[in-house]
């Protein structure tokens, strides 16, 4: 049981903020723009969609779907048969009330069968790619660790009208900070998320943004509507972190997703791009304003921090003060050739692995065609 636990909890803990980006991903696609009011409920309503796997298999597997929920192990005296209704019940609820949340918010009044089955499409779509991400995540990370390469994920909420410029903005810091990266066709899990939620989102005629990658020397980016990764080596992966979180403080990119912290970044970026260079009176008091309302910030730890980033940021910048991560000759990136043929090394050790594999089984193949062509011969 321990070690199903911790299983359970390095699953977890691998998908952490790539699941939140999905999450974020998936809720713009579904309903679109939401309002501050309406993200509880249908933050809820994605997050039952995103367990419904769970649910359909616990029709099957009653006790095990609790243990997994739970982490808890059930008591006997309850019947399987008991908790088998349940689980139906709970997998029947779950689309029935995504159809009627989507239509809700489509304006569509009446009642009828539409109602009930428009939301089984919807979830299946939106389950689909949690489970892709969810499972694929852990190794993802473990073939990245055996390169001796690090993953780190970093919140940025990009409208799609906006992406393009805060892409820009990012590439042209990170190629300046010596971690130039040039576009390349993203990853299979990219894709295959972006092609489910496009799908998903083609059936309440609604269109999603497309996650964009790239490569560098030291380095992986993928960026998504909701999010970013990279991964690379240990010093180039924190060192690009650092470079895409301060340079996104003056783009229109959110890297908070409380909606009270995303209320005073925006004010950040406001004062940012508004208020001009320079120490002002006007920009003092601006200041003063958005310090005040840091302070009385009520929300996750880690928004709060960012936010606080943010406001130091931008105080540097009305005194005039360099930000230690922009341009600066010592604050280059000092490349690792020893790290990077190691990690090389692997990749191609691990690349014809994966050719031998492939031509071990189409020899195999191709002589049991061989034997089977003889034997229909011999027998005619």
């Amino acid at each position: 049981m321990l070690l199903i636990q911790g299983l359970l909890g390095l699953i977890r803990r691998s998908a952490g903020k790539v699941i939140q980006s999905i999450f974020g991903w998936a809720v713009s696609a579904l309903f679109g723009d939401v309002q501050k009011n309406e993200k509880t409920l249908l933050a809820a309503v994605v997050g039952a969609v995103a367990l419904w796997p769970v649910l359909l298999a616990g029709i099957a597997f009653p006790r095990v779907a609790v243990f997994v929920l739970t982490l808890a192990p059930l008591p006997k005296w309850i019947s399987g048969g008991a908790l088998r209704i349940v689980w139906i019940s709970l997998a029947l609820l779950v689309p029935f009330a995504v159809g009627i949340v989507v239509q809700r918010r489509e304006g569509i009044r009446e009642w009828g069968w539409k109602n009930f089955v428009a939301g089984f499409p919807l979830t299946l779509g939106i389950s689909s790619a949690f489970t892709v991400a969810f499972f694929a995540l852990p190794f993802q990370k473990l073939a990245a660790a055996l390169r001796g390469m690090q993953e780190e994920h970093i919140t940025l909420i990009a409208e799609e009208g906006v992406q393009e410029d805060v892409v820009r903005e990012v590439r042209l810091a990170l190629d300046r900070d010596g971690l130039g990266v040039r576009p390349e066709r993203p990853p299979w899990m990219a894709r295959t998320i972006a092609a489910i939620l496009k799908l998903t989102a083609a059936v309440v005629g609604k269109d999603t943004g497309r996650p964009l990658f790239f490569r560098g020397p030291d380095l992986e980016l993928t960026i998504y509507p909701h999010g970013a990764t990279v991964r690379g080596l240990p010093r180039a992966t924190a060192r690009a972190h650092a470079v895409i979180a301060a340079t996104a403080t003056h783009t229109a990119a959110l890297q908070t997703t409380d909606p009270s912290a995303q209320k005073v970044e925006r004010k950040i970026k406001a004062a940012w791009n508004g208020a001009g260079s320079g120490r002002s009176r006007g920009s003092d008091i601006l200041f003063e304003r958005i310090a005040r309302d840091v302070s009385r910030l009520d929300c996750p730890y880690e928004d709060w921090e960012v936010v606080y980033r943010q406001c130091l940021q931008l105080r540097l910048a009305r005194h005039g003060f360099a930000d230690p991560v922009a341009e600066r000759p010592g604050a280059r990136l000092e490349s690792d050739p020893a790290r990077r043929r190691g990690s090389r090394r692997f990749g191609r050790a691990r690349r014809l692995t994966k050719e031998n594999a492939a031509a071990t089984a189409a020899n195999r193949v191709s002589k049991l065609a061989e034997r089977v062509a003889k034997r229909l011969l011999g027998h005619r």
